[in-house]
């Protein structure tokens, strides 16, 4: 595990999340797992990848939903699977944000706005009300 202060800050905010909302955490041991926590409400347990928002200058903020990993020929960028992962994590403007990995298993990153821009596309406008807990967790 990569135990920079920014992903050790957003580990520790995604479990105190989760264990304000009643889940049961555990931490996986080793760094084998492409998870970062296991959240389990009794009824289903989850697979949490945390990732960090970056704010651009336009407002808008970038989480990188994949990685990449050095090796002899270069960097390698690895996705991530729903056979691996149920959601990404991440906290934008103090709100929990969750990527099913369904909507990214060949991106690179995904971008989210807290409002529709005022101009140019938006269509593909990822807002952060739709990414919320609330969107995809019974509780």
């Amino acid at each position: 595990i990569h135990w920079c202060p920014t992903y050790k800050l957003q580990l520790l905010q995604a479990i105190s999340f989760f264990v304000d909302k009643g889940f049961l955490v555990s931490i996986p041991y080793g760094n084998a797992g492409r998870y970062d926590l296991l959240v389990d409400n009794g009824q289903k347990i989850y697979r949490i990848q945390c990732k960090t928002a970056h704010k651009n200058e336009n407002g808008s903020y970038t989480v990188n939903v994949s990685n990449s990993r050095m090796c002899a020929n270069g960097n390698v960028l690895k996705h991530y699977t729903k056979d691996q992962v149920d959601y990404i994590m991440t906290f934008i403007e103090e709100q929990a944000v969750f990527i099913p990995v369904e909507i990214i298993e060949n991106s690179k990153s995904k971008i989210f706005r807290a409002e529709l821009p005022k101009y140019g596309a938006k269509s593909n406008c990822n807002l952060i009300k739709d990414f919320t807990y609330d969107k995809f967790f019974d509780n």
